[in-house]
């Protein structure tokens, strides 16, 4: 694999995930622990943005697929949806 077949997963901050939503699709989906899933929420809290996983096209696009199908936050009563990627 060169350069080219490298790809990221950006998550975009909003209103209608809670920090527990979005450290538990971290930990879940992208297999970091909750201590590297609460660093990430708190990057694209400050960022607005962050980049949450890697890999090839293949990857990534599962990843959207799965980031997708996560549903929104229970938490939240706005949430309507996933988180947007």
């Amino acid at each position: 694999m060169d350069d080219t077949d490298f790809y990221g997963v950006g998550l975009l901050n909003d209103q209608t995930h809670s920090f527990n939503y979005v450290i538990e699709m971290l930990v879940k989906l992208c297999g970091v622990t909750p201590e590297q899933a609460l660093s990430m929420a708190r990057l694209i809290d400050r960022n607005g943005k962050a980049i949450v996983f890697s890999g090839t096209r293949d990857e990534c696009e599962n990843m959207l697929r799965l980031v997708s199908g996560y549903g929104p936050d229970p938490l939240l009563s706005n949430s309507n949806g996933p988180i947007a990627g």
